[in-house]
């Protein structure tokens, strides 16, 4: 489903390379953990897969398109239908309430309101009593959950998620990545995971390190965190 080719990203005028010819495959039905330093380029790579930034050199492939060499509305209508990112600052849309920030992705694409998976998110994450607040109201933990349900509400064929444990306690993050883990069973589609998290890291398929500007698919957790 998604192939990364040769990618090339480097900032500061093209002194610091970010990523450096890196390249891996992330299959229908898979789940993969990307660990490495701070710093390493984890956060960058998930912007360029989900077209919110671009590279310098190589090739984002999803089901056999490359997305570099889409313009403006093309990458749009692949974040809309396909893509589901949780964003490690949340990104939560400050003048809708709790529900109406769940539901923006499905009303974006024309779908109902009415669909029993968003109340089983809703549920799951325990956001019920939240519904009604709006995002200034809520604690960092509380909106990374009503976040996490904003990506899936539309289920999405590609998962970015971005430190989606960091500010949840140890029983909400096994719940999340339980969550997670079932969208990936069960809807057939790809999770791309950033986390430093060793248990979060431990729900997914597979593991790779971000070192050098390249990723390495280690055969133990341990080798990548």
């Amino acid at each position: 489903m998604l192939e990364i080719k040769g990618l090339a990203k480097t900032y500061s005028g093209g002194e610091q390379a970010v990523l450096n010819e890196l390249a891996f495959q992330l299959a229908a039905g898979e789940s993969a953990a990307l660990m490495g330093a701070s710093g390493s380029g984890k956060s960058t790579l998930l912007h360029v897969i989900g077209t919110l930034d671009s590279a310098d050199a190589g090739q984002v492939l999803f089901e056999g398109i490359d997305l570099q060499q889409q313009n403006d509305a093309q990458r749009c209508q692949f974040r809309r239908q396909q893509l589901g990112f949780i964003f490690q600052q949340y990104n939560l849309l400050p003048t809708l309430n709790v529900l109406d920030n769940i539901l923006f992705p499905r009303r974006l694409l024309g779908l109902s309101d009415k669909l029993s998976t968003v109340n089983e998110l809703i549920d799951a994450l325990d956001i019920a009593p939240l519904l009604k607040r709006w995002p200034e109201q809520l604690s960092g933990g509380q909106q990374q959950r009503v976040a996490i349900a904003r990506a899936l509400s539309h289920q999405p064929k590609l998962l970015l998620a971005d430190e989606p444990t960091g500010n949840l306690d140890e029983q909400l993050s096994q719940q999340v990545m339980g969550l997670l883990s079932a969208q990936v069973e069960q809807q057939g589609c790809a999770l791309l995971l950033v986390t430093h998290s060793r248990e979060a890291a431990a729900h997914c398929h597979q593991h790779w390190r971000l070192h050098n500007g390249q990723a390495q698919l280690c055969e133990r957790l341990d080798d990548a965190s």
